[in-house]
């Protein structure tokens, strides 16, 4: 349990990820600022209004790359 728990302390000191998605046949990256992570997950927010928030939800695939 210790590498998950070192992962949860990584993400929560590094709240800066990006999420590739693909929009019809083009491939997007979106900057998302992570709320926080623990044992149950990761959690990010982002505002309804925003663009990026129709793709991102259609997308049954996501990757987040925390860096």
């Amino acid at each position: 349990m210790e590498t998950f728990d070192a992962c949860i302390r990584f993400a929560n000191e590094n709240p800066v990820t990006y999420l590739a998605t693909v929009d019809g046949d083009q491939p997007r990256v979106r900057a998302f600022a992570m709320w926080f992570a623990d044992a149950s997950g990761f959690y990010y927010h982002t505002g309804t209004g925003k663009e990026r928030l129709p793709p991102v939800a259609e997308e049954p695939e996501r990757r987040a790359l925390l860096l």
